[in-house]
C-alpha cells in the first residue's frame, strides 16, 4: 500500500485528506508545518507528498527544495491558497522549485485523486518492450 505525507497547518484540512486518502486505499501520515513534515520524511518511506505552501517553522518551499534535493524522484503536489501573495504567483514559484503537480486552494478532490494517481502511475517501473519480427526479437 502506498503511502503518502500530508503536510498542512490547518487541522480541518488534514483530517479531510486523511479520511479522503484512506478511503481511496492510501496510507497517510500527516504532519502540521515543514520541520515535522521533514523529520517525518527521515522515519516514514513516502510514496508521495502532498505541502501546503504558507506554514510555521519551514514552509512548503522550503519542504520542496529540501526533498527534492533527497528524493529527486519523489513526486510532491503543492497546495496552497495564497495567502498575503496570489495563489498562482506562489505555485509557479513552487512549480519552479520541483513541485510535481500544484493545486488551488480550495481543493477539488477529484482533481487530487487523479493528480496522485497519475503521479503514482508515472513511477511504476514498466516492464522493458521487445519489437518482434516473425517471433523473433529485433535489436533495439
Amino acid at each position: 500500500m502506498q503511502q503518502i505525507l500530508v503536510i498542512d497547518d490547518e487541522p480541518a484540512l488534514r483530517a479531510l485528506l486523511r479520511n479522503f486518502l484512506e478511503d481511496e486505499g492510501y496510507r497517510v501520515c500527516l504532519a502540521h508545518d515543514g520541520q515535522q513534515a521533514l523529520s517525518l520524511f527521515e522515519q516514514a518511506q513516502v510514496d508521495l507528498i502532498i505541502t501546503d505552501i504558507f506554514m510555521p517553522e519551514r514552509d512548503g518551499l522550503e519542504v520542496i527544495s529540501t526533498m527534492r534535493q533527497r528524493r529527486p524522484g519523489l513526486p510532491i503536489i503543492a497546495i496552497s491558497g495564497g495567502g498575503r501573495m496570489d495563489k498562482r504567483d506562489v505555485l509557479h514559484i513552487a512549480k519552479s522549485l520541483g513541485a510535481s503537480c500544484v493545486m488551488p486552494k480550495p481543493l477539488e478532490l477529484e482533481d487530487l485523486r487523479d493528480a496522485i494517481r497519475e503521479l503514482l502511475l508515472q513511477r511504476q517501473p514498466q516492464p522493458p518492450v521487445q519489437s518482434h519480427i516473425a517471433g523473433r526479437p529485433t535489436p533495439e
